[in-house]
């Protein structure tokens, strides 16, 4: 941003100065670095990772007086900035759709895994390989069994694995759990 900040805004008129050999070559560093740092952020967007965390710490320039930007006010430079901005267009934001499961496939998942006279657990109806949203819909679907009496749940420890068994003898029909239109919805 420095280096973008120093190229944007106007410098003095110096005469007779020429850039040293030093300069250059650190101008030629921080442009490799940059376009090293610019071909990593583009791998990790091809690869579906939104999110860029800050790796290394942030070097402050090492001159205790601040460095002048520009010789113009500052509240002029952020009326610019804000017509300026104005004038840009916001950019479309994607949402990455999320899976949705069924509550009626997590009824029907819970119903053939607790078998009578046997106890299961929890993991066993969220699979192995549970998404967050595949677990959250089958633990909404061991509530409405709980809830209908079909199931019964205990847990021993707090966060500690949940125990189901079968209650009723008699499997009801997934319309009896919960409404058709719930169903259709869901």
């Amino acid at each position: 941003m420095l280096l973008k900040s120093r190229s944007l805004l106007p410098r003095p008129v110096v005469e007779g100065e020429e850039e040293e050999e030093d300069d250059l070559v650190s101008r030629l560093r921080d442009y490799q670095a940059a376009k090293q740092a610019a071909e990593q952020l583009a791998e990790m967007q091809q690869r579906g990772e939104r999110g860029f965390g800050r790796v290394a710490p942030v070097s402050l320039p090492r001159s205790a007086e601040p460095v002048r930007l520009a010789q113009h006010q500052a509240m002029s430079l952020a009326r610019a900035l804000r017509r300026r901005l104005s004038t840009i267009p916001s950019p479309v934001q994607l949402i990455q759709g999320r899976e949705r499961i069924p509550i009626r496939v997590m009824l029907e998942r819970a119903l053939s895994t607790v078998l009578p006279d046997r106890k299961s657990r929890f993991s066993d109806v969220a699979g192995t390989t549970a998404s967050r949203e595949e677990t959250m819909a089958a633990f909404l679907a061991v509530l409405i069994l709980v809830r209908r009496r079909v199931f019964d749940a205990e847990q021993h420890d707090t966060f500690g694995e949940i125990d189901l068994w079968r209650t009723a003898e008699h499997i009801p029909h997934l319309t009896e759990l919960i409404p058709a239109d719930a169903m259709e919805a869901s």
